[in-house]
């Protein structure tokens, strides 16, 4: 590599940095497998897609991203699995209960009125 190149390959590494840095990992494009899409953000980012298997350091950046990535993957997994064990308080629940007989209500008066074509208001 001659040293425009080597430069190039530099600034092109940078630009990566600095985008995984700014960059929310919910926002990440990702591939088909979950891992980041690189064709797509090298061309966001003017990048060269060509140059993903050459430059050393794009490929390490990517590697590291695909890792946070995996990471993120398996802490949402498990804050999920963990509020499945959340317990609602008898006060919580009387309030769902109570919200849910005013949806049944709603949802029968709304069968009613397509059935029959009559309207029957909310008490």
């Amino acid at each position: 590599m001659n040293r425009n190149s080597q430069a190039k390959g530099a600034e092109n590494a940078a630009k990566l940095r600095e985008w995984i840095k700014v960059t929310p990992l919910g926002k990440v494009p990702l591939n088909s497998l979950g891992k980041s899409a690189k064709r797509p953000i090298c061309i966001c980012l003017g990048i060269p897609p060509s140059t993903i298997g050459t430059n050393q350091a794009l490929n390490e950046l990517f590697v590291e991203l695909d890792e946070k990535l995996r990471n993120r993957k398996e802490e949402v997994a498990e804050v999920s699995e963990n509020s499945k064990n959340l317990e609602l308080s008898s006060a919580d629940l009387a309030y769902v209960l109570a919200e849910l007989e005013l949806l049944r209500a709603s949802n029968a008066r709304l069968r009613h009125l397509e059935g029959t074509g009559v309207f029957i208001p909310e008490k």
